[in-house]
């Protein structure tokens, strides 16, 4: 049972705190900002999925037959994820291999390793999400990982024709930060902190997304402490060509001149996202 923090991750979710937190802008208008590149972080994961999407979606496209795979295994414990994850990884691999050389298939694969958390059993399911080139080649996909994994259900590897929505599907964040309440499936919260952790632990160091057997690929955008993009201008064009500096500010969900007081987007969140931030932002204190 997940009971306590203890994570090396500490210094890394700290750093969140302050992404993008100061944005400076020049005599033109133009505002840059430094990001934390932390996985975890919804302005970064936007910004490494804008660049993933950009990369391989254009290759996949063009594929004549592509099919949606999903490779899964039963779900374990937190203290068993990684050794899961880095099995399925080589597992993975070798039945590329062996679908090229012994049943003589290519294989054009994009793969991406995704985990999510059921809260009822506090327990994980680690799974593979592939677009892959042909129907032959999804078979022997889907064969050749049962025959791996004995214990793995067939009604749980889906498999289907590859269309917009599965695309949608594979690049997508790979767990989820916001679950369906208990109490109530309508309403939402944040994934407890302990599971992400978990989660984010497991998958250090460890590719999301991989192409196989073709070229392709985003460079740092795997590791947590990398950046993404460690400074860069945003799209945002101030009225004003001045110097500002801008610091954000929680209470008002905005950055602030403090000098002047203005503040820069002008952005009123909803009741909804206010109650989200205000419930769960005092459970937090707890693991503080």
């Amino acid at each position: 049972m997940l009971t306590e923090l203890r994570t090396p991750l500490e210094k890394s979710y700290r750093n969140t705190i302050y992404c993008a937190s100061l944005l400076e802008q020049d005599e033109t208008g133009q505002i840059r900002g430094k990001y934390c590149g932390n996985r975890w972080c919804l302005v970064c994961n936007r910004v490494r999925l804008a660049r993933a999407i950009n990369c391989y979606h254009p290759v996949v496209a063009e594929w004549p037959d592509p099919w949606f795979v999903t490779p899964t295994l039963p779900n374990v414990a937190a203290k068993d994820l990684r050794s899961t994850i880095n099995a399925m990884l080589r597992d993975l691999a070798a039945i590329g291999r062996a679908i090229k050389r012994t049943d003589q298939l290519s294989f054009h694969a994009l793969r991406k390793l995704e985990c999510t958390y059921n809260r009822y059993h506090d327990s994980f399911h680690p799974h593979f999400h592939l677009v892959v080139q042909g129907r032959p080649t999804a078979l022997a996909l889907r064969r050749r990982w049962l025959a791996c994994h004995p214990e793995a259900v067939l009604e749980a590897q889906d498999m289907r024709t590859c269309d917009a929505r599965s695309m949608l599907e594979l690049f997508k964040y790979f767990t989820k930060l916001i679950m369906k309440r208990q109490d109530d499936r309508s309403a939402r919260t944040i994934a407890p902190a302990l599971a992400l952790d978990a989660i984010f632990s497991a998958f250090r160091q460890r590719r999301v997304f991989q192409p196989m057997g073709f070229r392709g690929g985003v460079p740092g955008d795997e590791d947590e402490e990398s950046a993404v993009g460690i400074s860069g201008a945003t799209t945002i064009r101030h009225r004003l060509a001045e110097r500002v500096r801008w610091q954000w500010m929680q209470d008002l969900h905005d950055w602030v001149d403090l000098k002047s007081g203005d503040m820069l987007t002008g952005y009123e969140p909803t009741e909804r996202i206010r109650r989200l931030v205000e419930v769960e932002g005092r459970s937090t204190k707890r693991w503080s």
